[in-house]
C-alpha cells in the first residue's frame, strides 16, 4: 500500500474512533440519574389525598428528574405491615396525617433521615404525630394535635421583617379562610429560592398560621401574611421551611390543601426544587417562563393521565382520573363496575347491539344509564359529540364509564372531551385515542373536522 494512503487511513480510523468516544462521552453525560422518590400516603383528614399525591407523583415524574413509588398504609389505625424500606430512596415525600405508624418503622424512619435521607413535609404532613419528638423535629414547626406552648415556640416575622420566637402559652394550629395569597422570600441565597421573585401570588389555599413546634436547626426560606379580614393572624407566618435532623435534609412546605392550591406554578416549582434540594443538597430545576409575578397568579390544569384498568371480563379497559374508557361490558361485570364505584354508565352502542337487556340491569344495579348511540362515523354529529361532552362534563366528580363495543367509537368522542374541555393538544389526545381503541379513519376524520369546527 502507499505510504500517503496508509497515513490517510490511519488517520480516518483515528478520527472515526475519537468521534464514536465523543459520542459515547457526550450519551453518558446526558444521560442522568434519577432521584429515586417515595410518597407516603394512606390516610388524611384532607380527602382529596389521593388526587393530591397522584399531582405529586406526576410533577416529579415529568420533570425528567426523579422516579417515584408510593407507599401507602391501610385506610384506618396503625398498620403493622407499613414498613418501607426507606433506604431504598434519596427522598420521602409525606402526604399523611393520620394514626401512628408502627414504631419499627418509625425508628427506621429517624434513622434513614438522620442518616442523610432527605424529607419533604406537604401541608397537612405537619398536623402528623404530634407525640412523636423526632418528626417534630424534622417538620420544625406543626399544628393542631393538642399541640401548644409544651411543643415548642410560635414562629412568626414582625413588621419589620425580624423573626420571632413567641414561647406565650396557646395552641398551635389554625387557619382563616381559603383565598389566594402572596408568597414573601426571606431568604433568597437558598438553592430553593435563588432566582425566584422576591415576591409572588399563590393560588387559593389555606395560610396555616400559630404554627408551633421545636424549630431548632430551621430556617425559614418563605411567609405570607394571614390577613385579618380572612379570619387570619394579622402575622407573616412561615409557608416554608428547611430543617437540619442529623446528616439529613428535610423541607416543610404548608402549601398544597387541594388541587385547585396544587395546579399552582408556584407550588409545583417550589415543591420540585425541594423535593431536589432534600434529596442532593443542589437544585438544577430551572424557573419556568409562566411563574407567578406579584400581582398575578399562574395556574396550570392536572391533566389525568391515561392508564390500563380491569373491569371483571370487560375487554380495552383504560382509566383517565374517575373515567373509565372501554369495550362491552359483559352482563357478568355489571356487579364488578358498581363495585368500583362507578355511578354512570354511557354506552355509545344503538339499541339491538346488545342481545341482553343492559339498561335494565344496570338501573337494578342502582347506576344510572345514558344511551348515545350511533353506529357509523356519518352519525356522530357534532350534535352527539355536544351532548356527550356535556355529560362528561355535569358528571366529572363521579366515576363513570364509557363505552361502545370495542372501544374505537369510544375514543373519537373522548378525545374531543380531551382536547375542547381538559386542554390536552389535539395530537397528544389523538394519540392517546388511539391507544384507548380508536382504529377507524373515518372516526377519526369525523373528529377533526369537529375540533377544526370548535376553533377557538
Amino acid at each position: 500500500m502507499d505510504i500517503k494512503k496508509f497515513i490517510s487511513y490511519l488517520s480516518l480510523i483515528a478520527l472515526a474512533t475519537c468521534l464514536q468516544t465523543n459520542a459515547i462521552a457526550q450519551e453518558q453525560e446526558e444521560k442522568v440519574e434519577l432521584i429515586r422518590a417515595l410518597i407516603v400516603d394512606g390516610q388524611n383528614n384532607h380527602k382529596v389525598w389521593r388526587e393530591t399525591t397522584k399531582m405529586m407523583q406526576t410533577y416529579l415524574e415529568e420533570s425528567g428528574r426523579f422516579s417515584v413509588e408510593v407507599a401507602r398504609t391501610a385506610g384506618k389505625g396503625t398498620d403493622p405491615d407499613f414498613q418501607p424500606e426507606f433506604s431504598n430512596y434519596d427522598v420521602v415525600i409525606s402526604n399523611y396525617n393520620g394514626s401512628p405508624w408502627p414504631e419499627a418503622t418509625k425508628e427506621a424512619f429517624v434513622a434513614y433521615v438522620k442518616g442523610g435521607g432527605g424529607f419533604v413535609s406537604v401541608h397537612a404532613a405537619d398536623n402528623a404525630f404530634p407525640n412523636w419528638p423526632e418528626y417534630n423535629q424534622m417538620i420544625g414547626l406543626g399544628g393542631w394535635g393538642g399541640r401548644n406552648e409544651k411543643s415548642g415556640p410560635l414562629v412568626y416575622f414582625d413588621g419589620a421583617g425580624k423573626e420571632v420566637r413567641d414561647e406565650s402559652a396557646g395552641r398551635g394550629g389554625g387557619h382563616g379562610r381559603q383565598h389566594p395569597f402572596a408568597i414573601v422570600a426571606r431568604n433568597d441565597e437558598h438553592p430553593i429560592m435563588q432566582d425566584l421573585p422576591v415576591e409572588w401570588m399563590h393560588a387559593q389555599d389555606e395560610l396555616y398560621e400559630r404554627l408551633r413546634g421545636p424549630a431548632e436547626n430551621m430556617t425559614v426560606l418563605a411567609t405570607a401574611f394571614a390577613q385579618p379580614k380572612f379570619g387570619g393572624s394579622g402575622r407573616h407566618e412561615p409557608m416554608l421551611m428547611t430543617i437540619e435532623f442529623g446528616e439529613g435534609r428535610c423541607v416543610q412546605s404548608t402549601l398544597g390543601h387541594a388541587g385547585y392550591s396544587m395546579e399552582c406554578v408556584g407550588f409545583i416549582t417550589t415543591f420540585l426544587r425541594s423535593a431536589e434540594w432534600a434529596a442532593t443538597s443542589s437544585v438544577t430545576i430551572p424557573i419556568p417562563d409562566d411563574f407567578p409575578t406579584a400581582d398575578k397568579q399562574s395556574k396550570r390544569a392536572f391533566i389525568e393521565s391515561v392508564v390500563a384498568a380491569e373491569l371483571g371480563a370487560t375487554k380495552n379497559v383504560t382509566q383517565v382520573g374517575k373515567l373509565f374508557l372501554a369495550g362491552q361490558p359483559t352482563e357478568a361485570d355489571i356487579e364488578v363496575i358498581k363495585a368500583t364505584g362507578i355511578t354512570q354508565i354511557i354506552t355509545l352502542r344503538k339499541s339491538g347491539e346488545v342481545k341482553w337487556d343492559e339498561q335494565a340491569a344496570i338501573e337494578k344495579a342502582g347506576m344510572q344509564f345514558h344511551e348515545l348511540g350511533f353506529k357509523q362515523p356519518d352519525e356522530l354529529s357534532d350534535e352527539v359529540f355536544d351532548q356527550i361532552r356535556t355529560l362528561l362534563k355535569s358528571n366529572k366528580d363521579e366515576k363513570v364509564l364509557l363505552h361502545c363495543g370495542s372501544a374505537n367509537r369510544v375514543g373519537a368522542v373522548w378525545a374531543a372531551y380531551r382536547v375542547l374541555d381538559q386542554g390536552v393538544p389535539a395530537e397528544q389526545a389523538i394519540k392517546e385515542a388511539k391507544q384507548i381503541g380508536l382504529r377507524s379513519e373515518a372516526y377519526e376524520q369525523r373528529l377533526n373536522e369537529y375540533l377544526s369546527g370548535n376553533e377557538k
